[in-house]
């Protein structure tokens, strides 16, 4: 199968983009502390805002780096599919360089849960299936989705995923070292069975500043508990991991769907949605920060709020731009009907961030309108364009995205 991509002009002044991250609507689930009690700061949650006042109009600067909000146009065309089966989910892509581009994303298909790759070579152009990363049987009791790539410094390609199989849940690892094509089983992140056993998922990889890699996901606290979300990392490229964290928690409700990204002063900084209040099925983006690598975590901050007390935000996706700007992509009800979410949504950074000044822009720019639009992810090409993609009604879609102007 190849398709050709259709256009989505998306003109961003002055500035240039990097994805990174992981996001889907799952059952509300979640973490259970480890044995070993890291040092976590867990805040209060902020005081809910007043339905109708913008949360970020209060928003102070940081310094003189300090650069205007983003100038946006979007013009969007057809939609093309990358997949032509029903039941295709979570997509997630990589630049794996010279033009190639590697997709990966769940498919429910002949009976198997599936998790398959397609490959382009000419920058997202025109793509052909490829590697199958794992299947299982479909049952009532199974479930495989939720995947993400990264690429390690030596070329190995890493696929982190979800494996639910007859009441054991698993964060698993694979690996590919030829693109794709094929691949092994390379570890268990996590697993959890059993009378207790505490569902995980929406993991995602990062390859840390000390060389280890990250594994971050959200897990229950208990058996059918809120989630929380935690962080293993492994010494042996993905082999073996140890010493979980939490990243993120809260005494009601759920922190999860984490979207991992690096400041530039080295820190790490982590998006999550999360209720509004207590007992809210409404969802706003916070986020938590480290400066020491992930093993303490400061309190959180919101990152956007919808101003109407009815709405969301979920599912968010994080991007670094090249002046050093913190953007998140994210899902949000707020133009939509909630059985007609979503459209997709970004805010970004008031400032390059750092550890200690981070805050965010006075309003959420829509970059993918319409509805049914949900869990966005996105890949820069070689030419340097964008590759959005994101699913719409069950099938995986993306669009052509092309930033203008230059720092």
């Amino acid at each position: 199968m190849r398709l050709r991509a259709s256009k989505l002009l998306l003109t961003i002044a002055g500035f240039g983009l990097l994805f990174q991250g992981g996001c889907s609507p799952e059952p509300e689930t979640n973490y259970v502390p480890s044995s070993t009690k890291p040092q976590v700061y867990v805040s209060k949650d902020p005081e809910p805002l007043p339905v109708g006042k913008d949360p970020n109009a209060d928003v102070v600067k940081g310094d003189d780096s300090v650069v205007p909000p983003l100038s946006v146009s979007v013009s969007l065309s057809a939609v093309p599919l990358v997949t032509d089966g029903p039941n295709s989910l979570w997509p997630r892509a990589v630049n794996l360089g010279g033009g190639t581009l590697l997709l990966i994303y769940g498919q429910d298909i002949e009976g198997f849960h599936t998790l398959k790759t397609q490959i382009s070579r000419d920058d997202g152009l025109t793509w052909v299936e490829h590697g199958e990363v794992a299947r299982e049987a479909v049952t009532a009791t199974r479930e495989l989705r939720d995947a993400n790539l990264t690429v390690l410094p030596n070329g190995t390609i890493l696929a982190i995923y979800r494996n639910i199989n007859d009441g054991i849940f698993r964060i698993q690892v694979s690996a590919s070292t030829d693109k794709g094509a094929t691949w092994a089983a390379r570890g268990d992140v996590d697993v959890s069975s059993g009378a207790t056993a505490q569902n995980m998922l929406h993991p995602l990889l990062r390859v840390s500043s000390k060389g280890r890699i990250q594994a971050y996901y959200s897990k229950q606290k208990s058996r059918g508990g809120p989630l929380s979300i935690v962080m293993k990392s492994s010494s042996d490229d993905g082999k073996t991991w140890a010493n979980e964290l939490t990243v993120a928690t809260r005494a009601i409700g759920n922190a999860s769907y984490p979207a991992v990204i690096g400041l530039r002063d080295g820190s790490i900084l982590v998006v999550f949605d999360t209720p509004r209040v207590d007992g809210d099925t409404r969802l706003v983006l916070r986020s938590t920060q480290s400066d020491n690598d992930g093993l303490t975590w400061s309190n959180t901050k919101d990152v956007y709020v919808p101003t109407n007390g009815l709405r969301s935000a979920k599912s968010p996706q994080a991007a670094i731009m090249e002046d050093g700007r913190p953007m998140i992509f994210f899902m949000s009800d707020e133009d939509t009907t909630e059985a007609e979410c979503c459209s997709i949504k970004m805010v970004v950074a008031n400032s390059p961030a750092t550890f200690k000044d981070l805050s965010w822009g006075p309003q959420a720019i829509t970059a993918v309108g319409g509805i049914n639009n949900v869990f966005p992810s996105g890949v820069q090409t070689t030419g340097g364009d964008w590759l959005l993609f994101y699913e719409r009604a069950s099938n995986v879609s993306f669009n052509r995205v092309k930033i203008a102007g230059g720092l």
